[in-house]
């Protein structure tokens, strides 16, 4: 016996980032896709122009059904660079892609 780590990481409210599969990237849009640690809604930031998501961004709603989250980002344009905040509660954790 031993401690349910999966259990311990949802009450501390961790985000299993699982990114942005290459199959989901288009030349204009893609998928980001995590575990979210609950039901709670978790949007996701986007830009194409701020690495930090501090002073430009766009927010994705997430309807926070499910802990397995797949939320699509559209309205881009093919070659560009895409950083992206998953905003849960607890963790935020980033990435980046680049559209086809």
């Amino acid at each position: 016996m031993g401690a349910d780590i999966d259990k311990m990481e949802q009450l501390m409210g961790v985000v299993k980032h699982i990114g942005v599969p290459g199959s989901s990237i288009t030349p204009t849009g893609a998928t980001v896709v995590f575990i979210a640690p609950d039901s709670q809604a978790c949007p996701v930031d986007y830009s194409t122009s701020d690495p930090t998501l501090v002073n430009s961004f766009t927010r994705v709603s997430d309807t926070g059904t499910t802990v397995a989250r797949n939320v699509s980002i559209t309205g881009l344009s093919s070659g560009q660079t895409v950083y992206y905040r998953i905003d849960c509660a607890a963790q935020q954790p980033t990435g980046e892609f680049r559209t086809r």
